[in-house]
C-alpha cells in the first residue's frame, strides 16, 4: 500500500491521494456538481417516477392467512398494495436532498427498511427488475458523467444498490447473473473506487457519517458471510448471516451477525440477546428462518441500541459500561490497481482473550489458588467473588445464593479426598443451575476427563491451568 499522504498518484486519466486508509479520487468529488449542471429536474423526476411505478407493483397487503389472501383476486391485491405504497411514498420528505441525492435515495433499499410499509405489505422481488432498471438509470444519469476509464472498468456490471446520507453516496456494482455467479464487486463513492473479490449474494449497502460504505455479502471464507466497512474486508466463523440491519452510530456503525456484533471493525458478543435475526444461520432472501415481525423487531432493537452506544477510539460503551471485545479486525491492505480501483485484501483478525463474563465465583480450599486466579482475572471480571472453604455445604450455598455465570470449582475441598466438587456439581444440576461449571483441580487431563463422566451435566475441565482457563473464559463457543 502506498501510505504517502499529500502526494498525487496518477493512474491513467485519474488522480489520487492517499488519506490513511484508502485512495481518494479527485474526479469523483466533481460528480454531484456535474450532475446538477447536466441534468434538469424534470428529466430526473420522471426517471424516479417511472422507477417507483415499477417498484409499486411488487407489493400487496399482508393477510392473516394464505386462505384469506387467496380469496382476494391478484389484481385487487396489487391495487391495494399500490395504494399503501403511494401513501408511504407521499409521507417521505426529500425536499432537503439535492437532485442527485434524491435519485440515489429512491434507487436505494429505503422501502426494505420502511417499518410502516413492511407492516402493511408483503413484497415479491421477482416482479421487478431491480438491477436492470437501476443499471439503466445510473448508466444514463451518473456513469455517463464519469471519466471513460471508470466507465470501461465497470463495463457490463449491474447496479445492485445505492446508498446516500450525511453528504455522501455509494453505488454497488456486481457481475454475474444478479450477483450470484460473479465474485467481483466494485463500489463507487463520492471519494473512492473500491474493488472486492470473493464476494457475491447479498446486495445490502449503507453509508456512514464518515462517508464509508458498509456492504454485506456471501463469501467462501469463514462462516460464508462477509462485511466490508470501507476500511476492512472482514470474514469470521461467526459470520453466518447478513440479515440484521446496519445502524449508523456516533463515531461509526454497528451491525449484527450470528450471535455477534461488529462495531467499527471490533467484534463483540451480540449486544441484543433477544434479536431473533441475529440467531439465524445461512439466512438468505426467500429462505429465511425468521418472520417479518421478528425482522421489524430486530430493526427497532438495533436502532435503540445505537442511541445507547458511545465509541471512544477502540473502546465501546453501552450505557457507560465498557463492552468486552472478542477481537479486532485490522485495516485491510489496499492496492491501487492500474484501473484506478483500489483492491482491498481480507482483514487480519486479532483475537482478544478477555473474560466474557461479569460474575465468576471461585471455590477452593487453598488460598494460593484463589490469589493466583484473582491476580490473573481480577481486572477483567466485574463481580469476581471467592470462597475459601473445606465445607461442601458452604460452597453449594454460596453458589446457589450468588447465582454466578461461571463457577471455578475445585474437586477436593478437604483432606479426606472426598471429591466434594462432584457432589456440588451434581447438586447444582439436580436443581437446574443456570451457570457454567469449570472444574479446576490439579489432576492430569486423563483423570479430569474421567471425573467429568461422573457429573450429570455439561462441565469443562481445564484444570488449574490459567492459560487454558483464560482461553475458555474468553471463548464465545462453549462446546
Amino acid at each position: 500500500m502506498n501510505k504517502t499522504s499529500g502526494i498525487e498518484i496518477v493512474k491513467g486519466t485519474l488522480h489520487f491521494e492517499h488519506d490513511g486508509n484508502g485512495f481518494v479520487c479527485r474526479e469523483l468529488r466533481e460528480l454531484p456538481v456535474l450532475f446538477g449542471e447536466t441534468h434538469g429536474t424534470d428529466k430526473v423526476d420522471e426517471a424516479i417516477k417511472q422507477y417507483l411505478a415499477g417498484l409499486r407493483g411488487i407489493f400487496e397487503p399482508r393477510y392473516g392467512s394464505r386462505t384469506e389472501r387467496d380469496a382476494v383476486p391478484e389484481v385487487e391485491r396489487v391495487r391495494l398494495g399500490g395504494l399503501a405504497f403511494d401513501e408511504i411514498v407521499g409521507s417521505i420528505d426529500t425536499k432537503d436532498l439535492s437532485l442527485f441525492q434524491k435519485l440515489m435515495f429512491w434507487l436505494s433499499d429505503w422501502w426494505y427498511y420502511n417499518v410502516a410499509l413492511r407492516q402493511k405489505c408483503n413484497f415479491d422481488y421477482n416482479k421487478f427488475d431491480f438491477y436492470g432498471i437501476s443499471s439503466k438509470i445510473i448508466g444514463e444519469f451518473v456513469l455517463a458523467l464519469l471519466p471513460e476509464q471508470i466507465q470501461s472498468v465497470l463495463g457490463k456490471m449491474q447496479v445492485a444498490g445505492t446508498a446516500v446520507g450525511f453528504g455522501h453516496f455509494a453505488i454497488l456494482f456486481i457481475d454475474g447473473v444478479h450477483g450470484r455467479s460473479g465474485t467481483v464487486r466494485r463500489i463507487v463513492t463520492d471519494t473512492q473506487l473500491i474493488e472486492l473479490h470473493d464476494v457475491s449474494g447479498y446486495t445490502y449497502l449503507d453509508i456512514t457519517k464518515e462517508g464509508k460504505p458498509v456492504a454485506r455479502s456471501v463469501t467462501s471464507r469463514g462462516g460464508e458471510r462477509a462485511f466490508f466497512d470501507g476500511v476492512r474486508l472482514m470474514s469470521h466463523d461467526m459470520f453466518q448471516t447478513c440479515a440484521p440491519k446496519t445502524v449508523v452510530i456516533n463515531g461509526g456503525y454497528k451491525v449484527n451477525s450470528t450471535q455477534c456484533t461488529i462495531i467499527n471493525g471490533i467484534l463483540f458478543p451480540v449486544i441484543e440477546s433477544n434479536d431473533a435475526v441475529a440467531k439465524t444461520t445461512g439466512a438468505f432472501m426467500g429462505m429465511v428462518d425468521f418472520t417479518n415481525t421478528q425482522a421489524l423487531e430486530s430493526y427497532a432493537l438495533s436502532e435503540a441500541t445505537g442511541t445507547r452506544l458511545k465509541v471512544d477510539g477502540p473502546r465501546v460503551f453501552l450505557d457507560k459500561k465498557e463492552l468486552k471485545p472478542i477481537g479486532v479486525f485490522q485495516p485491510s491492505s489496499v492496492h491501487l490497481l492500474d484501473s484506478g480501483f483500489a483492491l482491498y485484501d481480507w482483514s487480519d483478525f486479532h483475537e482478544v482473550m478477555n473474560c466474557r463474563f461479569d460474575s465468576v465465583l471461585v471455590i477452593d480450599d487453598k488460598k494460593d489458588w484463589i490469589d493466583q486466579f484473582r491476580q490473573a482475572f481480577g481486572s477483567e471480571i466485574t463481580h469476581l467473588k471467592e470462597v475459601q472453604t473445606s465445607s461442601r455445604e458452604e460452597a453449594l450455598g454460596a453458589i446457589v445464593n450468588g447465582k454466578p455465570e461461571v463457577v471455578i470449582l475445585d474437586m477436593h475441598l478437604s483432606d479426606s479426598e472426598g471429591f466434594e466438587g462432584l457432589w456440588i456439581a451434581n447438586q447444582l444440576f439436580a436443581n437446574a443451575f443456570g451457570g457454567r461449571i469449570v472444574i479446576a483441580s490439579s489432576y492430569p487431563d486423563e483423570q479430569l476427563k474421567a471425573m467429568t463422566t461422573l457429573i450429570k451435566g455439561k462441565v469443562w475441565a481445564p484444570g488449574k491451568n490459567i492459560d487454558r482457563i483464560r482461553k475458555l473464559l474468553g471463548s464465545t463457543n462453549w462446546r
